[in-house]
């Protein structure tokens, strides 16, 4: 009893499929007969003209009536013929348009994974992304901080370690490049190749623009020291150039010690011999830092040099006294101190106390940690000094001072240079 219940259904499903393969061959059977009955057609009417002239060879025959009994005949056997393979096609077509849709459905489900997949990957990637903008800028503002307190190696680590992992980091070439025209011995010519990467990069940016003009002075005084007059004079160009189009983007740009750029102009101005023109861009630079001893002792030194003293002697009484004032908050600085000592000691034609004030403050300075760039960069300071000082009795104290100031930088640079041989 129980076979013949499991049973029952198979015997079902091979009647469902008989069922399906005679209509199957019926259908086929049909549009064989159809097309057989045509071909027998138009092989009938074709013959039965030239038998019947055969036959009756004296009657026309009106064969206009022989077409369109032709014509009619044949239309209604196609007919019949396509209804019937309709008939017939119309499950397969069914068929096939539920395997279609059913691809449809399955390449629709596979492309929303897809999408899910990328979109995944996309936010891990932005989130990879922001972590290292996040981890950067942390780096950066480490580096900023050293170099704040003038802890320059420290900067460059930071700097340097950024660029390991990104070459094309922005801010790291910025700081990278600056530090080793400045304050990294050595490392002007890589300076040079960083600062010009970052002005590939960033080609409008203004700090890029005056960055790499301070790199292309270094550069030019450097071959002046080796006499290689045109390199330098190619160089000086170039860095006036970079200058220029940097201060007309941004007249109040400043640099990594809050100097204006202004300033580093007049200074290139003056290594030319462009006094006018380098009096005016140190002015400039005073209307950025009005309160910033840099532009206001070069100034002053200047109009020393032309001989405008009253002018010169006011101008040194404000460097020093900017100076000072800076020197509270920045303790330790070096250049403020060589700003005071200078001051100090052309002052010294007023007031005589100023001298011992001023050699004082020398030797703290040339004390501190500082290279032996710095140093000579300081000595060029007192050599203009000395050279433009009058020969003037009123100014023969002066001269001697400056003269004593001299021997002190040139023995601590040569004193440094022998550690550094040593070492």
């Amino acid at each position: 009893m129980g076979e013949n219940q499991k049973d029952q259904p198979e015997a079902k499903g091979s009647t469902s499929i008989q069922r399906k393969d005679i209509s199957k061959w019926l259908m086929q059977a049909l549009v064989w007969i159809s097309v057989s009955v045509f071909i027998v057609f138009v092989i009938f009417t074709m013959l039965r003209g030239p038998l019947e002239n055969y036959r009756q060879p004296e009657n026309k025959i009106d064969e206009t009536d022989l077409v369109l009994s032709f014509i009619q005949t044949v239309t209604v056997l196609i007919g019949i013929a396509v209804g019937l393979t309709a008939v017939y096609g119309l499950r397969s077509f069914q068929e096939i348009r539920q395997k279609q849709e059913n691809a449809l459905k399955e390449l629709s489900k596979i492309h929303n994974e897809i999408i899910e997949k990328a979109q995944a990957e996309v936010v891990l990637r932005i989130d990879d992304a922001i972590k290292a903008m996040y981890e950067s800028s942390r780096i950066i503002q480490q580096a900023e901080q050293e170099m704040r307190q003038e802890n320059y190696p420290e900067s460059y680590s930071f700097a340097r370690n950024l660029l390991e992992q990104n070459p094309d980091n922005v801010a790291a070439l910025h700081m990278a490049g600056w530090l080793e025209i400045n304050h990294i011995k050595g490392k002007l010519d890589l300076g040079i190749e960083h600062l010009g990467r970052l002005n590939v990069l960033v080609p409008d940016w203004p700090s890029a623009k005056a960055a790499y003009g301070l790199a292309m002075r270094r550069k030019g005084s450097e071959y002046a020291k080796k006499n290689e007059h045109e390199k330098m004079r190619r160089c000086f160009a170039q860095a006036e150039k970079e200058y220029r189009e940097a201060l007309e983007a941004n007249f109040y740009l400043t640099d990594f010690n809050s100097e204006s750029y202004w300033g580093s102009l007049g200074g290139l101005l003056r290594d030319r011999g462009d006094i006018d023109d380098s009096i005016e861009a140190y002015e400039n630079a005073l209307k950025v830092t009005p309160r910033s001893s840099y532009p206001k002792g070069n100034v002053a030194a200047l109009r020393f040099q032309k001989g405008q003293l009253e002018q010169a002697l006011k101008a040194f009484e404000l460097a020093k006294k900017f100076a000072e004032d800076e020197l509270r908050t920045a303790r330790g600085n070096y250049y403020l101190m060589m700003d005071i000592a200078m001051a100090c000691t052309i002052l010294g034609k007023n007031d005589v106390n100023m001298f011992q004030e001023g050699t004082s403050i020398l030797n703290s300075a040339i004390n501190l940690d500082v290279g032996p760039s710095q140093l000579q960069i300081s000595q060029g300071g007192w050599l203009h000094l000395y050279k433009h000082c009058p020969e003037d009795a009123d100014w023969k104290d002066v001269k001697h001072h400056l003269s004593e100031a001299l021997k002190i930088m040139e023995k601590a640079i040569k004193e440094l240079e022998a550690r550094e041989k040593g070492s």
